[in-house]
């Protein structure tokens, strides 16, 4: 019993010790990363949702997309990689293949703190077994900036 709390606090001081962002400790252990897309049988996708203008927004508002698509091939669609074109926008993709048939999204979140008084144009760039590839899906809209 003493030795398994033992292994226990150890882990826990392991697992606190870690330096990286969420977004790093992601990108580290997906194991969809180790895929050499080179190697791997294409497909194709249908575009759903490609571009998205949310309007004007109040600086510090956060808007949130998620942009559609279905393998239309015959082989599974692997997302390797989705990021945006700037650091304000977070992006999340599907994990596991989608197989034939299915329908993925792929979600872009942009945060406007700092951005007040901007017209928004930002791009979220995919890297993946589709041919032909993805266009890059865009998000636009316009700031308002705060009053003070």
């Amino acid at each position: 019993m003493k030795k398994i709390f033992n292994i226990i606090i150890i882990c826990g001081f392991v697992a606190c010790q870690t330096n990286g962002t969420h977004e790093e400790l992601t990108v580290k252990t997906n194991p969809m990363l180790d895929i050499n897309l080179d190697t791997v049988a294409k497909t194709t996708v249908i575009v759903l949702d490609s571009i998205y203008n949310f309007g004007t927004i109040k600086e510090g508002d956060t808007v949130m997309r998620e942009y559609r698509f279905v393998n239309s091939g015959n082989k599974p669609l692997i997302i390797k990689i989705a990021r945006a074109s700037c650091g304000c926008t977070v992006v999340d993709r599907p994990d596991k293949p989608l197989i034939p048939g299915d329908t993925g999204s792929i979600k872009a979140t942009f945060n406007s703190k700092g951005r007040g008084g901007e017209d928004v144009f930002k791009q979220v760039f995919v890297t993946s077994n589709a041919d032909p590839e993805f266009l890059p899906f865009k998000l636009t809209g316009k700031v308002e900036k705060l009053k003070k």
